[in-house]
């Protein structure tokens, strides 16, 4: 199964691999207590795919490396902008065309 999870997640990184199917999150209400009978007596839980967190984890890994060298740039002439995003808080209201065209513009 790892190997298959490893060639899943070089294909959405490498290949351009549409991870349509697999963006989607599961959301389950488990009761708190016996025979509930409003929605504050249940928990709700978010399962979401674990493939997408790792493709994640891993354009931030990637990220973080072309920010540190941006940090060290210290003279020149040429000048440099880092946006930071708080994609939890932006996740509903960004086009994934716009982070797509973002990110291959840095070389991604």
């Amino acid at each position: 199964m790892g190997l298959d999870v490893t060639r899943l997640v070089l294909d959405i990184l490498n290949n351009n691999k549409d991870p349509g199917s697999l963006n989607s999150t599961f959301i389950v209400l488990i009761p708190k207590r016996k025979n509930p009978s409003s929605p504050k007596e249940f928990c709700l839980i978010s399962l979401y795919n674990m493939i997408m967190n790792v493709v994640m984890k891993t354009i931030a890994n990637r990220l973080k490396q072309f920010l540190l060298e941006l940090k060290k740039k210290t003279k020149g002439k040429k000048e440099v902008m880092v946006l930071k995003l708080d994609m939890s808080k932006a996740y509903d209201s960004l086009e994934w065309d716009f982070v797509v065209a973002t990110l291959c513009h840095g070389g991604f």
